[in-house]
């Protein structure tokens, strides 16, 4: 039995008349981005967890929200 949705997402990722060699170079610049984007999400959790302060956002003041950087 076929998965509509994998199909759907597989067939996203090439568009129609692709080669296998341009299919293949595709699979890789968007396995190389999710790998470089997962890194980034990584280094931004361990930056976050060794932080000296923490805020709790739910009952800070204006002051301390303020002290809080993107």
């Amino acid at each position: 039995m076929r998965n509509p949705l994998l199909t759907f997402i597989l067939g996203g990722c090439a568009p129609k008349g692709s080669n296998p060699d341009a299919v293949r170079e595709h699979t890789a610049d968007a396995t190389a981005a999710f790998k470089r984007d997962a890194k980034a999400v990584a280094q931004g959790v361990r930056e976050g967890w060794t932080r000296d302060k923490s805020v709790d956002i739910n009952s800070a003041s204006r002051e301390q929200l303020e002290t809080l950087t993107a």
